[in-house]
This record gives structure tokens, C-alpha cells and sequence, in this order.
């Protein structure tokens, strides 16, 4: 039987409020991070985590929330802030609609996560404006289309949602695209910061050198894949010579997350347009 727990953890920089929430799942450890700045809400955490979160954010007056992607560990607590506290909430355009519904997903997301309930969202403008802040929308798919990232003008930081998460990713979504994910990470670097506020490393005073460190990483795995898909050798046999380390996480979500996947997307996949 699966026995879930979990955790709150408040911390603070000299702009940011932050809130990370722990989930555990028969000792297994998960994470998501969302942040409060100048009356912004980045991202809500889940519904696993919502009397947490909802504890925390009542002692911070909030403006706006701004959503990074529309999956159910940054959405969570959005339907009790449309419910609640009548704020607006923004998201890609591509996903108002789909947030009118009660989120489906797999059952160990909904396990881990929660269900993300039906909410009302508006669509992003290129750029957003705060209390004193000037914030640049840009899109950056590959973990999800949809996916956004945040770029506050005046303090020259970085919101990354899931762009980032692990400079050496192991594994990833089936539906995920890599090359994608290098694109936006070159874009990212187009912009001035150093700081990176990340919704499951945190905050990272490296940022900058950190997105390149995954740029590296991935370019260096995509060269190495490339070469033995051209020798004629299978994904499979590929992902093994690579990743030779079975994660957990892969028989946990019955395979949708998986280091394959990786090799696959880099061998395979093809940038979309709007990256």
C-alpha cells in the first residue's frame, strides 16, 4: 500500500518568497517550488500539497499568478485561487481551455500530484507588468508545448519552471522534446541574468552557468547518440550503452517517464516553429 506524507519548507531572497513542498511516496522524494514576487505568484503546486500551500500564501498579498505550464504540480492550487481569492490567472494561450476541465492523468500522477481542478485562465500578453516590475513572456517548449518561462526586466532574473531541473537529465516525459529544450535554453541565454529561480532545483545563484552546463550535457549526449544510431545500433541498445542505470521513476509511471526517451527525442525529434 502506498503511504503518502509530505512537507513544507519557507524560505526567502532579498526579492523572492519561496515555498517548496515535499512529497513522499514509500520513501521515494519529490519536490516543486512556487514563488512570490512583487504581488506575482509563479506557478501554484498541487493538490497534494494544497493546505500547505494555501497556508502560505495567505500572508502575502498576491496581485496576479503567473503559470510556467499546465501540468498538475504547478497548477494545483489554481482552482482554489480562481475560487478564492479572484485574482487573474495567466497561462499560455494554447492552454485556457484545456484548464476549464477537470485535469486527466495517470493514476501514480494523481497518486503523487493530485487532480488539478477546473480553473478560469486568461491568456499571456508578450509582456507583463507587476507593481514595479516589467516581465518578458517567453516561450519555451520542449518540456510541454505550452511551457513559458519569466523574465523580470529591472532585476535581471530568470522564472525557469521545468526548463531547467537538472543540469545531466537521466529521464523524461515520452511526450517531451529535446530538441525543444536546447532551443529554449539558447534562447534563455539570449537575455541578461545570472539567477535562476527554478520550480524544482530552487533558487539557483548560478543560474546562467548551470543552463549552460545542461546545454553542454545535452549537446555532448545528442553527438554521442547520433554516432551510434548512424552504426546501426537500436534505441534501446543505445539508451542501455548510455544510461546503463535503471531509475526508479520508470517503473513507478509504468514507463512514461524513461532515459529512452531521451535518446530517442535526440535522434529523432524535430524543433517545432514556436521554440
Amino acid at each position: 500500500m502506498l503511504k503518502l506524507e509530505t512537507k513544507y519548507e519557507k524560505n526567502s531572497t532579498d526579492l523572492v518568497e519561496m515555498l517548496e513542498g515535499h512529497v513522499y511516496i514509500n520513501g521515494a522524494h519529490l519536490s516543486v517550488f512556487t514563488y512570490i514576487i512583487d504581488g506575482v505568484l509563479i506557478d501554484t503546486s498541487s493538490e497534494t500539497l494544497l493546505d500547505g500551500f494555501t497556508n502560505w500564501i495567505k500572508n502575502y498579498k498576491v496581485d496576479q499568478v503567473f503559470i510556467t505550464h499546465n501540468h498538475e504540480d504547478h497548477t494545483g492550487g489554481a482552482a482554489w485561487i480562481d475560487k478564492n481569492l479572484c485574482i487573474p490567472i495567466y497561462i499560455h494561450p494554447m492552454s485556457v481551455e484545456v484548464c476549464k476541465d477537470l485535469e486527466q492523468t495517470p493514476t501514480y500522477r494523481q497518486i503523487t500530484w493530485g487532480r488539478r481542478g477546473a480553473f478560469n485562465a486568461q491568456p499571456f500578453s508578450k509582456q507583463m507588468t507587476s507593481q514595479k516590475y516589467t516581465w518578458e513572456i517567453i516561450e519555451t517548449p520542449g518540456h510541454t508545448r505550452d511551457h513559458l518561462s519569466f523574465y523580470c526586466v529591472e532585476e535581471k532574473i530568470l522564472f525557469s519552471g521545468d526548463l531547467f531541473v537538472l543540469a545531466h537529465t537521466k529521464a523524461i516525459l515520452s511526450t517531451e522534446n529535446m530538441q525543444d529544450t536546447l532551443a529554449s535554453l539558447r534562447k534563455v541565454l539570449t537575455y541578461d541574468f545570472e539567477e535562476v529561480y527554478c520550480c524544482h532545483a530552487g533558487y539557483l545563484k548560478n543560474g546562467r552557468e548551470m543552463l549552460q552546463e545542461k546545454i553542454r550535457y545535452l549537446e555532448q549526449l545528442q553527438e554521442e547518440s547520433k554516432v551510434l544510431y548512424n552504426q546501426k545500433l537500436p534505441i534501446a541498445e543505445i539508451t542501455q550503452k548510455l544510461f546503463p542505470k535503471k531509475y526508479a521513476i520508470e517503473d513507478f509511471s509504468n514507463g512514461e517517464w524513461a532515459s529512452t526517451h531521451i535518446i530517442r527525442s535526440l535522434i529523432k525529434d524535430t524543433p517545432t516553429k514556436s521554440s
